[in-house]
């Protein structure tokens, strides 16, 4: 199952996404108190639009700096897996011209995203169920593009399309990506609650950074890469 492979995958590269992800975990210290780190999740905050514009430019450079990192995280994952595949070589320049790619469209797509929270926050409709399912499935037709844009050298309008194609075609491996992320979240507030004090919170946010964000990655690119089955070695087929 690719769920298995992911995590051989991810001990197999430990070394590799440590490096990164430490550097994403360091970020966040740095950056508290405007990002909130409850259960893990590194929630933020949306009190933001009624803000000063100083505390806005702020809030909005310290998210970009984080989509930054996260931007090299999915990158390198991306790149380590697919290499294993022989799925095909890249020089220095291409890998660059890749992440440049990936990073113009998470910038744009995390702010609308965090900036549009923040709206439905101030007219207090966020924690409605019904707003957060539509927002929920919405971010779905999203979730490929990475992946995508890395391995197929598309750009970011190109790469949604290709993405929502897939994606209404696969909508099996959406729910199954679904699951097993609500799972590895949840996991981080079971986490949480057990440990009392900020040795839970800090505790559940290495869990989260250097565990289960990497992992996700992990495994969508093993998903995606089932498309280029022939690529994959019978006993490493999902």
């Amino acid at each position: 199952m690719d769920i298995i492979i992911s995590f051989i995958k991810y001990m197999k590269n430990i070394k590799v996404i440590m490096l990164v992800s430490v550097l994403f975990l360091f970020s966040l210290f740095l950056v508290n108190p405007m990002f909130t780190l409850i259960g893990g999740s590194l929630n933020l905050s949306y009190m933001i639009i009624s803000e000063n514009a100083a505390m806005i430019l702020i809030t909005t450079i310290s998210l970009i700096t984080f989509v930054v990192i996260y931007t090299l995280i999915q990158t390198t994952i991306i790149f380590r897996i697919e290499k294993e595949y022989d799925f095909e070589k890249y020089n220095k320049k291409e890998i660059q011209e890749r992440f440049y790619e990936l990073l113009k469209f998470n910038v744009l797509f995390y702010l609308l995203l965090f900036f549009l929270c923040a709206f439905l926050y101030e007219i207090n409709i966020l924690k409605n169920p019904i707003v957060n399912l539509i927002l929920m499935i919405a971010i779905m037709f999203f979730w490929f593009i990475p992946q995508i844009i890395v391995m197929e050298k598309e750009k970011a309008i190109t790469a949604l399309l290709i993405n929502i194609n897939y994606v209404k075609r696969n909508w099996k491996y959406i729910i199954y990506l679904f699951v097993v992320s609500f799972i590895l979240v949840y996991m981080t507030y079971i986490l949480d609650g057990a440990i009392k004090g900020n040795l839970g919170v800090v505790l559940s946010t290495m869990f989260f950074v250097l565990f289960v964000v990497p992992f996700i990655e992990i495994l969508k690119t093993e998903v995606y890469l089932d498309k280029y089955s022939l690529l994959k070695p019978k006993r490493m087929r999902g």
